[in-house]
């Protein structure tokens, strides 16, 4: 089940982001480190409403948010909708929960 998150929810974030640095770290990935993302960056997008869960079992297994704040590589992109991008950031899913598609099924929410 996919939902907007709350601010309630930002201790499950935060391990569920460490779990995934650290199997990062080990498959030799460094995009994500000790310091980026942080937890101040999710409770900046649960403020603005843009932080999605998707619940397993209980648990909050992935994370997404979502919004149209496009980066700046994206400034001088003529979009065919016209509209702009929607874009995800932040996208990550518990490695405990690893081939069960959420990925997708978070990217379908950005569809929507």
């Amino acid at each position: 089940m996919v939902r907007q998150a709350k601010q309630s929810d930002l201790d499950q974030v935060m391990e569920l982001i460490a779990q995934c640095i650290a199997r990062m770290s080990e498959e030799g990935n460094p995009q994500w480190d000790e310091d980026y993302p942080a937890r101040r960056d999710f409770v900046g997008d649960v403020e603005k409403g843009n932080l999605f869960v998707c619940e397993e079992e209980g648990v909050i297994a992935g994370v997404a948010c979502i919004n149209r704040e496009e980066p700046e590589e994206y400034q001088g992109v003529s979009w065919s909708s016209g509209r702009g991008a929607t874009v995800v950031h932040r996208l990550a899913v518990s490695p405990a929960f690893r081939g069960r598609k959420l990925g997708r099924i978070l990217l379908r929410q950005a569809e929507e």
